[in-house]
């Protein structure tokens, strides 16, 4: 069924998982277009439960601060689609 996907959409998605520092959240980045235009998506390990917020035109590159509940993550310059600013999410807020 995988394979039928993947073929369906003409390229591998590229997904990456970084788990927070205390293993309580997940933060999925994931390339729908293959287009190096990365969506950041959060999940909160203890009550399976899915953050609304996804943050949306990023380089990929995230990392988690030591207080396991901010991420920092680049985002691309809606022009070139290059990695352009820097910015920070709190977990459990709406937006990026």
């Amino acid at each position: 069924m995988v394979m039928n996907v993947l073929r369906a959409i003409n390229f591998i998605p590229w997904v990456v998982l970084l788990l927070s520092e205390d293993n309580n959240h997940l933060a999925i980045v994931e390339d729908f277009q293959g287009r190096r235009q990365f969506e950041v998506s959060f999940r909160q390990l203890a009550s399976k439960k899915w953050q609304n917020a996804v943050i949306k035109n990023t380089s990929g590159n995230i990392v988690w601060s030591n207080d396991n509940q901010t991420l920092y993550y680049i985002r691309n310059h809606p022009q070139t689609l290059l990695p352009y600013q820097v910015y920070c999410h709190q977990y459990g807020l709406e937006g990026g």
